[in-house]
């Protein structure tokens, strides 16, 4: 995983370490097989990402995403085949709840007309989860936001000096009940946060 040509790829599991909002991406591409050295270490596939960047005109603008957990549908519960185990559910996930919403603002423009141009984006998130299992639940909640922010300096036709600043640290906020009955579908028990 590349992002402007850095590696980002998280060596423990080998998938990427940044999650850039959908809004700070001007090119993607996925190659697999045939690339070139500057591709290295790679093993199989490579997927490099190009972020925005200013240009001569001042742009800027906004979006909002919003998944709401009232349009999804339920999820399916599915009974243990085991024997011994009469009435439990393999996987009990028809309560299970998600709502993610994100919003961004981003802008862009020269700061010195053909050589200095600057681009930034702030993203806002707030997604909310909730599992529901047989004597355990948990709510997990996570609003940091993200940003981003490049710098292109121009310095003759052949050099070229950028500075890309990414923050998509997450933080979660969990909360793990203990059922008061089996299968409930309410955070009704005792609650521990971490």
């Amino acid at each position: 995983f590349y992002i402007n040509g850095f590696d980002v790829t998280n060596i423990r599991n080998f998938t990427s370490y940044a999650e850039l909002p959908f809004d700070a991406i001007s090119q993607t591409q996925v190659k697999t097989g045939g690339y070139g050295v500057e591709y290295g270490r790679s093993l199989g596939g490579v997927v490099s990402i190009v972020t925005k960047r200013g240009t001569n005109e001042w742009k800027g603008g906004g979006a909002v995403y919003w998944q709401p957990e009232e349009l999804r549908s339920d999820g399916k519960n599915v009974l243990s085949r085991e024997p011994d185990e009469p009435g439990v559910y393999y996987q009990f996930r028809e309560k299970d709840t998600e709502g993610f919403l994100s919003y961004n603002i981003y802008g862009g423009g020269p700061i010195i007309k053909d050589k200095l141009f600057v681009y930034g984006l702030v993203e806002g998130r707030n997604d909310t989860t909730n599992d529901f299992g047989l004597n355990i639940s948990s709510k997990e909640k996570s609003n940091r936001p993200n940003g981003l922010l490049k710098v292109d300096w121009i310095i003759t036709d052949k050099h070229q000096l950028e500075f890309t600043g990414i923050t998509t640290k997450k933080e979660v906020k969990a909360t793990d009940y203990t059922n008061a009955v089996p299968y409930s579908t309410s955070n009704d028990g005792a609650g521990r946060v971490s």
